[in-house]
């Protein structure tokens, strides 16, 4: 017997057999595909509000190390640095709010 009949004997012996499609599996996948993708949307609809956070975070610690680097002499008040905060943190808001965002959660009607 050569390599190549054995191949053809095992292929033979060990194929699965044939049956036809099982259409309950498929339907159960394509739910737990949508279903993934509808909590993948919601995850990220989730994260941008902390993304803004971290944004006005971020800016207002740069705005603060930045000030203690440039010192103007103008700023030797307390008093001085809350205008400029306020409006760091108003425009920072501004800037990282979504305009656009929908605030009603829709359902999937599957």
């Amino acid at each position: 017997m050569t390599d190549e009949e054995f191949d053809k004997l095992l292929a033979a012996d060990l194929a699965p057999p044939e049956r036809p499609p099982d259409l309950a599996f498929v339907a159960r996948t394509e739910r737990l595909v949508a279903l993934d993708r509808a909590m993948a949307q919601q995850r990220r609809a989730a994260a941008r509000p902390r993304l803004s956070d971290g944004l006005a975070a971020a800016a207002l610690a740069a705005s603060l190390g930045l000030w203690t680097l440039w010192g103007p002499d103008w700023a030797e008040s307390a008093g001085a640095i809350l205008p400029l905060l306020t409006g760091l943190l108003v425009v920072t808001w501004l800037v990282g709010h979504d305009w656009g965002a929908e605030t009603v959660v829709h359902e999937d009607p599957a």
